[in-house]
């Protein structure tokens, strides 16, 4: 076996290596020091020392080695779409030198918690959550060596066997120079970065998320590509499908022999896509442009998650019942069969799953929650579109009246899906049967899969009877809007009351504001008569869709055959549009409307039409309550005792805006009760009032900024409100 030996002076560069070499890297840093055989394909050397000595043996490959080296991540594709999610428990180490304290200038809980946010930013997207070591919601587990000892030397003499095993470890071994890393095997549990960029630790850089890759079963996008194609194709390569096993394993990357891409500043390329120039396992500069990973790529590291020997130990591990249910944090849980019963709190870890599989059943009667202050993805009812509902068709949920589930992207998912949630065809059928339970901060309360019973025209097995659906101030998912009932592909759903309440405090954009039950526009668009296309045009007005208001209004005025009454209820409404369009452009909001206004909406109360209950909710939200019943014809009856004039001095406001007490006057002797309401209706405060008392002054602290509305009920006088401004 013949050698050569190669001398290279590097300063501050990195090196890609061809595929069979022997190294040897000599540097006066500890912690950098290897000799083995790798099939160096995998490998990007970052030096951040100005001056490294590398030895470079290249070696006479026999076949024998070669087959070896082509096995080194073995799994080749097509991959099977594993679900997940997978938990990967993490711990962040630092090695400093005796005469090197570099940790001393950094933060190190910080930077170790930078280290969970990169990763968790770039892979929960696929399904792939790291959670710290010891406890999941502690924000990061982390350990200081100071020590002379490289990385293996540091894993073999000084860290535990146990602690070895059960954790995935990333060992950050100096802040010196430019950024670098190393996976050392793929698939591995543990890494090696190094060094910082304009300031910034490598913890929050994308060379961070690119070891981890390798780690998880990726190569670079680069690799294997020679002017023949593939470098290697072993026995198991199918003709057909040459992507999925030689070159970087994954088709969805398009080959390139760029080992070194150099991008914009916009991060684009004249002859590569942007899948490649953006690909965290691309060699892209600038670095920062690397920032995704393709599906094939997620497919590739959850099949190693779910089949790499050397990746399970760090995991936690998937819960099977019949079995023990975790007591305090859970990872994923899957009701195999029998009948799963909470009757406790489980705290789920974010992205977590219950899984009811055909023939099982969960019965809830506590609750469940997301830990770590974050969202849990929610329980998936496996089932058929094809197969009766009979219990051993079809996975089922019962919710009890003590039974509530929070914070899940989708509490119940009456279908499969994707990892990326996106609904797998036929997999509806599942039965949800709700009493009186209660479903809290939410993305999409219950989603209902496409189903009918088939064959006949007999009604769904779910019943929802009494189901409590709310969104409060605690919501944690940011922008993303809430649906409590998504019944788009369900037909024959039995519905006996409910409730639904959006109770955020501070949500007065109302295009974001919770949505009751989302196939009420789906089929609304389908039937276009006169009354549904009227309650589509109001929807859009308010939720600001202007361009689909303009259209249906059109088609109302123009492809409906109105009556006389019905063209005059036309018209009153437009001209509430027209006034509310014009004030908005004018910088007013609904919620303080001009006092013009004001009169013209309560002139059209006077009419039993849509446009009278219009005006209605609109004087409501400027502080001003009437409620009138209609007795059967064109005129309604509006009680004198509930006409409010804003004028009516016998109870005064001050100040008004309120920032820290509010100060209610009336006359001596008066008796009665003051109440604050948000502006959603809900009661905030409320307080009686003695004959003794001439004001109450009320402590509006605890009040987030907003408006409110005040309602009194006074023995000797009509009832009032007036609209009420919070500002801190």
């Amino acid at each position: 076996m013949g050698r050569v030996g190669v001398v290279f002076r590097l300063r501050n560069s990195k090196l890609h290596l061809p595929t069979h070499y022997m190294l040897k890297i000599q540097s006066g840093h500890s912690g950098i020091h290897a000799t083995k055989l790798f099939n160096m394909k995998n490998f990007t050397f970052y030096f951040a020392r100005p001056l490294v000595i590398v030895s470079l043996y290249l070696f006479v490959c026999l076949s024998s080695i070669s087959a070896q080296i082509n096995y080194n991540y073995p799994i080749p594709g097509p991959y099977e779409d594993y679900h997940g999610p997978y938990f990967i428990r993490v711990q962040v180490n630092f090695l400093q030198p005796t005469n090197d304290l570099w940790t001393n200038n950094w933060d190190v809980q910080a930077e170790a918690n930078a280290v969970m946010a990169t990763l968790n930013s770039a892979f929960n997207k696929h399904r792939i959550y790291f959670v710290p070591y010891t406890n999941p919601c502690s924000g990061s587990a982390f350990q200081v060596f100071t020590t002379n000892l490289n990385t293996l030397e540091v894993r073999d003499q000084l860290q535990a066997p146990a602690t070895i095993n059960e954790a995935y470890h990333i060992y950050v071994i100096h802040d010196i120079g430019g950024i670098g890393g190393w996976e050392f095997n793929t698939p591995n549990n543990f890494c090696q970065i190094y060094g910082k960029r304009n300031g910034v630790l490598v913890t929050r850089s994308e060379i961070l998320v690119h070891e981890v890759g390798h780690n998880l079963g990726l190569v670079h996008t680069f690799t294997g590509l020679s002017n023949e194609g593939c470098d290697e194709t072993p026995g198991s390569c199918s003709p057909n499908s040459p992507c999925d096993c030689c070159g970087d394993y994954v088709c969805d990357t398009q080959p390139h022999s760029n080992s070194s891409i150099n991008a914009s500043v916009s991060c684009s390329h004249p002859s590569l896509p942007e899948h490649i120039v953006r690909n965290f396992m691309s060699n892209t500069n600038p670095g920062d442009c690397r920032n995704q990973f393709t599906s094939e790529q997620a497919k590739r590291m959850r099949t190693y998650l779910e089949l790499a020997p050397v990746l399970q130990s760090a995991q936690i591990k998937t819960t099977n019942y019949p079995g023990t249910i975790p007591s305090s944090f859970s990872g994923n849980i899957i009701v195999h069969s029998g009948e799963l019963l909470v009757n406790s709190q489980i705290n789920m870890l974010p992205g977590s799953t219950i899984r009811v599989k055909r023939g099982a059943k969960l019965r809830i009667s506590s609750t469940i929650t997301a830990a770590c202050n974050g969202m849990w993805q929610g329980v998936i009812v496996e089932g058929s579109t094809f197969a009766t509902q009979t219990a051993a068709n079809q996975g089922s949920v019962v919710i009890s009246t003590n039974g509530k589930i929070e914070h899940a992207k989708i509490a119940i998912d009456v279908q499969d899906s994707d990892p990326i949630s996106k609904p797998i065809p036929s997999s509806g059928g599942g039965i949800v049967t709700v009493v009186g339970g209660q479903f809290v901060n939410n993305t999409i309360g219950i989603r209902f899969g496409a189903y009918a019973t088939p064959g006949t025209g007999a009604a769904n097995s779910s019943l929802l009877v009494s189901g409590r659906f709310s969104i409060t101030d605690e919501y944690r998912d940011g922008n993303n809007k809430t649906t409590f009932l998504d019944l788009t592909g369900i037909v024959r759903l039995r519905i006996i009351g409910g409730r639904f309440q959006d109770l955020r405090t501070q949500c007065t954009d109302t295009s974001n504001r919770a949505l009751g039950i989302d196939s009420i526009l789906y089929w609304l668009a389908l039937l276009q008569t006169y009354q549904t296309d009227l309650q589509l045009a109001k929807h859009h007005f308010f939720t600001g869709n202007s361009a689909e208001f303009v259209q249906i209004w059109h088609r109302l005025e123009t492809e409906h055959d109105l009556t006389g009454e019905q063209e005059a209820e036309l018209n009153r409404l437009g001209e509430v549009f027209d006034m509310l369009e014009n004030e908005l452009s004018q910088g007013f909001t609904l919620n303080n409307l001009p006092e013009s206004s004001i009169e013209n909406l309560i002139l059209k109360t006077q009419i039993c039409d849509e446009a009278a209950f219009l005006s209605e909710i609109l004087l409501w939200r400027n502080g001003i309550r009437i409620e009138t019943t209609c007795n059967g014809g064109e005129e309604r009856t509006k009680p004198d005792e509930q006409v409010i004039s804003q004028n009516d001095n016998s109870v005064q406001l001050f100040p008004n805006p309120a920032a820290n007490q509010l100060t209610v006057q009336f006359k001596k002797g008066t008796t009665g009760r003051v109440q604050i309401h948000n502006q959603i209706g809900r009661i905030v405060y409320s307080t009686s009032i003695l004959d003794t008392n001439e004001s109450v002054i009320i402590n509006t602290l605890p009040f987030p900024n907003g408006i409110y509305f005040v309602a009194f009920r006074l023995h000797d006088s009509l009832p009032k409100s007036r609209k009420l401004i919070i500002q801190h």
